[in-house]
């Protein structure tokens, strides 16, 4: 194919945004949570193989980022970005279309999804977000008061 990038895959259904987990064989994947008579659900986060090919049985729960705490507010999660080493993802938890322009929060989530934490507040701006070139190391622009 002269170097030109192939044909798409359907691989998963229920997607709000995704990225490559570092090792190029699956994504990460978020969810966007549903608004029940109770509240709103949690964000859900899979690891679905590249060669999933719409078989749910292949997609596996990756982390499920309980969002009705005091500290975290969102429905979706976007913007994910890996460390360079690939042991640390981040992504900004975002909150309903009337607050996600300034009341995002950044977090930062294990390769292995055994570890999660809230970071901070910031705008919701996808270059605000850089990782370190050599270390496990962020940086980010936080939200003015």
């Amino acid at each position: 194919m002269n170097g030109r990038p192939k044909g798409f895959e359907n691989v998963s259904l229920g997607v709000s945004d995704f990225a490559w987990f570092p090792s190029g064989k699956e994504f990460i994947v978020s969810s966007q949570a549903n608004l029940l008579p109770a509240g709103w659900q949690p964000v859900h986060l899979f690891k679905v193989p590249v060669d999933a090919n719409l078989h749910s049985n292949k997609i596996k729960p990756f982390y499920t980022i309980q969002t009705n705490t005091p500290d975290l507010f969102a429905i979706d999660a976007e913007y994910f970005k890996w460390s360079t080493d690939g042991k640390w993802g981040s992504f900004l938890a975002t909150p309903t279309a009337s607050w996600s322009n300034d009341s995002n929060t950044l977090c930062v989530i294990s390769s292995a999804g055994e570890h999660f934490q809230v970071v901070g507040k910031m705008l919701w701006y996808e270059n605000w977000i850089k990782w370190a070139p050599t270390k496990k190391q962020i940086a980010f622009l936080l939200k003015g008061n």
